[in-house]
């Protein structure tokens, strides 16, 4: 592990697996940290140098007053080439499906294989920012307490056990929380995009997965991605949520490990 300064801020870094593998780059979601893709990471480090970092305002990175996703998007350029790659697999999960996306419209060459989890191409803010206003509440009037506890209900599928929602709220102890202040902040990295017309020159092959049971990025905004991209595949989850990686791990694992090979 080590902190990498990219862009005037210090990013927390870690990378698995030995080496001798391509390299997979991998993005976490909002409010969240590297730990929380964990699942994908043991998944994919036997046969794959996994590179995994807490992106700015999250986790153990640094936390700036104010950023952009654009800002994100070289943050991720950055760091491909802190480790001298020129070209790498990359995976985003929700907010980070963004960033992979916006970074492939800026660097369409950056990318061998893209993999999309849970993601939208569009939207006037962050999903979960979006969905609590539909309900009347503001993210900035929540501890972070409370919003976890409203955003259980809404993260899995009625189906998914508790043991399975239980890993992701286990792995949020091996990094810090986010104050109010710094979750508004990377909420409001996330207003206004709309990636749809620029994804149709997208070269690299593209994997879309989503959760029948989403509500947070619904499924629709999954196949409405992958309709804008020539080479993309959607493959729908029809026992998950939003977190495809921990209610389906397994047969979430081997459509990455199926792809990428």
């Amino acid at each position: 592990m080590a902190y990498v300064k990219v862009n005037g801020v210090k990013l927390f870094v870690r990378t698995y697996g030995d080496g001798a593998g391509e390299p997979v780059v991998v993005l976490h979601g909002l409010h969240s940290s590297h730990a929380s893709m964990l699942p994908v990471i043991n998944g994919l480090k036997k046969k794959y140098k996994v590179i995994a970092y807490d992106c700015r305002g999250h986790g153990r990175s640094e936390k700036p007053v104010s950023y952009s996703l654009k800002d994100h998007s070289e943050d991720l350029k950055s760091i491909i080439g802190h480790y001298g790659l020129e070209k790498v697999n990359v995976i985003g999960f929700s907010m980070g499906s963004y960033i992979v996306q916006q970074t492939a419209i800026l660097s369409p060459d950056l990318f061998k294989k893209i993999i999309l989890i849970a993601p939208k191409s569009r939207g006037a803010g962050s999903s979960v920012e979006e969905l609590l206003k539909g309900q009347g509440i503001s993210l900035s009037e929540l501890s972070e307490l409370k919003l976890g506890r409203l955003l259980s209900r809404q993260l899995f599928s009625p189906g998914t056990s508790f043991l399975k929602k239980i890993k992701p709220m286990l792995l949020k102890r091996f990094s810090p929380g986010l104050t109010s202040v710094q979750r508004m902040t990377a909420s409001h990295a996330l207003k206004g995009f709309d990636f749809t017309k620029d994804l149709k020159e997208l070269p690299a092959p593209t994997l879309i997965l989503s959760g029948k049971e989403d509500k947070i990025n619904p499924p629709y905004l999954g196949q409405e991605t992958a309709s804008h991209i020539p080479s993309g595949e959607f493959l729908l989850f029809e026992k998950s949520g939003h977190m495809i990686h921990f209610e389906e791990e397994k047969k979430c694992i081997q459509a990455i490990n199926k792809f990428l090979s």
